[in-house]
């Protein structure tokens, strides 16, 4: 059973389970589900997101945000303390996606090839994409993937994800030898961790 929008649910049963089961379920659980429904709040488009937080963390820089339409091409300017995202006026939100895209891609990239050489953990590959409810991922081979609402963090939150996944290097479960390693990493890591389950789910209503 779950929240599909703001005003209904949807109660899924195997084909030959009775349906008496299913509504004695969704019965038992409808304090659960009112207030899955009362908390339910639709996607926000990054171009909105970004006219009302108009500062992101990139490399140590705090960037202040700025958007300009534009009939030409797409792209972004960066400097050590703006952020520049040129669109097309006429497709706006996917303009604007699309180039943040890019700059997250970029900003991404140097982040983790920093602290690989600072710490030694390596990666055969990196991609920047837009998982629905991850942060990032490492697969057995050692490409690393990110989720580009990464660059929408707080830069300690930022700094947690990847060395998070830079430390599956060394562990790739979440052992209790994991967290000892990663808070040599970085220190408080499970506090990081509590603050980014906290937030992440606001940020990942973004762009959806």
């Amino acid at each position: 059973m779950w929240a599909d929008s703001p005003h209904s649910a949807v109660v899924s049963k195997p084909p030959r389970a009775p349906l008496k089961d299913a509504l004695s379920f969704a019965r038992s659980n409808a304090g659960w589900l009112a207030e899955a429904l009362a908390n339910f709040s639709e996607p926000v488009p990054l171009k909105e997101y970004l006219e009302k937080f108009p500062r992101v963390s990139a490399e140590g820089d705090d960037l202040d945000v700025w958007l300009k339409p534009s009939a030409g091409a797409e792209f972004f300017v960066r400097t050590k303390t703006e952020l520049g995202i040129v669109y097309k006026p006429s497709d706006a939100g996917g303009s604007v996606e699309r180039v943040f895209r890019d700059f997250a891609r970029e900003a991404v990239e140097r982040e983790i090839k920093k602290i690989s050489a600072e710490t030694g953990l390596g990666f055969s590959r990196i991609s920047v994409r837009s998982q629905n409810s991850r942060w990032a991922s490492r697969s057995a081979a050692g490409a690393l993937s990110f989720n580009w609402r990464v660059m929408l963090l707080p830069r300690r939150l930022q700094q947690y994800v990847f060395r998070h996944e830079l430390a599956h290097v060394r562990f790739m479960d979440h052992s209790t030898a994991f967290w000892i390693f990663l808070n040599r990493l970085i220190p408080g890591a499970k506090r990081l961790d509590a603050e980014l389950s906290k937030i992440g789910g606001e940020i990942f209503k973004v762009g959806r």
